[in-house]
């Protein structure tokens, strides 16, 4: 049985740009992508599919998930019917870190660290496989943010680069050459007038060589790609540009002669609606506004989200470290979130990077209003990091003679009932303040949670600026029950702990 090989590489848009002109990639996609639907079918007797670390099957379905700015979120393969494996990506400060899973879940220790530079170009890829260095990939680009060299890690033991490709440009920003470092290739791309071009290839080693024809049609769309052993016939262009079905043919120099693949893409688009203009964002950020923004389905679904989103870091874990980062962002008026930053850390790095992942994963919010208009409105969330482990029974627990005021503990206090019982206490116990006047906001009060339960030290980390909200917030900290206390080492200590609390007129 022959097999029929196609690879699916993962490529970010902008770093196809330079190529789409000479070779052809699934992934290579203009205009406000949504979502891609890659089927790929085998289209000859015998002929089966084989991708990257996959089984060879007859069938593959690829989704690939885009944001609003253009960056992969989300993709996965489908063998079959069903679900084989993929990827995650979570975004925030010119960095992303992509999450490999599988049908059972994430693949721990399996992920790669992609760094981006302030135009948003990629260069540098980390991968990592069972928490072991893997592979690295770094990208380098001209004044005119086109790539000239790149480089790869070759022997998988450490962070060395060497040398991959180097491409050279014409006058009008065409590819004219580029040389493969590694195989000794080098190509020269020759154009002609009517917009066909001819990419000729002499390996330097052996001096063989080849040439490959790529034929385009009245509107400068690629139509045909063909040379000795391969032959790509691409069509069904939408309005955007983007090529809908591709035959690829190819000879595998065998009695049984040429073998056949379809590819077929369906493509969603976000509408105008969806994506806003830089240009028509009000540059004004308001700390508070008449109507908050919200998490699609409340607050509730919001913690909810944290909750079935954050990947423990690995070695923050093994470690015990648990903490509390605070993260405060803008929530811009088309319900994108931006400017997200950590303005009070859990105390470890790590949970710190994964509380901005995380909420930079979020879905679009319900945006703010202010005046009957929608608003820009910056708004803060705290992150908990919690190990789950046995906990201890009462008889084991010490009463610690330390007096510290802890951050970071094995077993953080608990309000009786859990989180969300804390969540509905609030709720229900919130008086909104006569004085206040119709003002709304949300105040962050921090506290001590003793070693016997009892609320101290009960303060305002961050102002709601309406000092009469902050006051009702503190009154509402001092009126809660008896935690259960926190735990360092097997005794009960005395721990810091942070709570948000919004106030609102509807």
């Amino acid at each position: 049985m022959k097999k029929i090989f196609i690879i699916i590489a993962f490529v970010f848009a902008w770093a196809t740009r330079a190529f789409a002109q000479i070779e052809v990639n699934n992934e290579d996609v203009k205009g406000p992508v949504k979502q891609v639907m890659i089927i790929l079918e085998s289209a000859s007797p015998g002929a089966q599919i084989s991708t990257y670390g996959g089984p060879v099957l007859n069938r593959v379905v690829i989704f690939t998930h885009y944001d609003t700015k253009g960056r992969i979120v989300r993709r996965e393969h489908f063998h079959g019917e069903e679900l084989a494996d993929g990827y995650f990506c979570r975004y925030a400060n010119n960095k992303c870190k992509e999450y490999n899973f599988d049908a059972k879940g994430i693949v721990e220790g399996h992920y790669r660290n992609i760094t981006f530079d302030s135009a948003g170009h990629k260069i540098s890829d980390i991968c990592y496989r069972n928490g072991k260095f893997f592979a690295k990939d770094s990208i380098v680009y001209d004044s005119l943010e086109r790539v000239v060299k790149t480089y790869e890690n070759m022997n998988r033991k450490n962070d060395s680069l060497v040398l991959r490709y180097t491409y050279e440009y014409d006058s009008i920003g065409r590819i004219d050459s580029y040389k493969d470092w590694r195989s000794k290739n080098l190509y020269n791309v020759h154009y002609s007038p009517d917009g066909n071009y001819v990419m000729h290839c002499v390996n330097e080693k052996d001096g063989k060589s080849f040439e490959r024809k790529y034929t385009v049609n009245k509107k400068g769309q690629l139509v045909k790609v063909e040379d000795s052993n391969m032959r790509m016939f691409l069509s069904n262009y939408d309005k955007h540009g983007n090529w809908l079905h591709l035959k690829g043919m190819t000879n595998t120099n065998t009695p049984m002669g040429w073998f056949t693949t379809i590819t077929s893409r369906k493509i969603e688009y976000y509408s105008e609606d969806e994506i806003e203009s830089p240009e028509a964002e009000n540059d004004t950020i308001y700390l508070s506004s008449e109507q908050l923004p919200e998490f699609p389905g409340g607050q509730k679904a919001m913690f909810q989200y944290i909750a079935d989103n954050v990947v423990y870091p690995e070695s923050a874990r093994i470690n015990g470290i648990q903490g509390r980062t605070i993260c405060q962002f803008v929530v811009n008026s088309n319900g994108d979130l931006s400017a997200i930053k950590v303005i009070k850390s859990s105390g470890n790095k790590e949970l710190d990077e994964e509380a901005v992942y995380v909420i930079a994963s979020m879905p679009k919010w319900i945006p703010g209003r202010s005046a009957g208009k929608i608003v820009r409105v910056k708004y803060t969330v705290p992150v908990t990091f919690k190990i789950v482990t046995q906990v201890p029974t009462n008889d084991s627990l010490v009463i610690s003679t330390d007096t510290t005021i802890h951050a970071i503990v094995n077993q953080t206090p608990e309000f009786p009932g859990g989180q969300q019982a804390l969540f509905d206490y609030l709720a229900n116990n919130i008086r909104y303040p006569n004085k206040a006047d119709g003002a709304q906001g949300r105040v962050i009060i921090t506290f001590v949670v003793e070693q016997d339960g009892s609320i101290s030290n009960v303060e305002i980390a961050e102002s709601s600026g309406n000092k009469w909200l902050d006051r009702e917030g503190i009154q509402l900290i001092k009126s809660m029950p008896k935690w259960k206390p926190g735990v360092l080492k097997g005794k009960v200590v005395r721990v810091k702990y942070s709570v948000p609390i919004t106030f609102s007129t509807e």
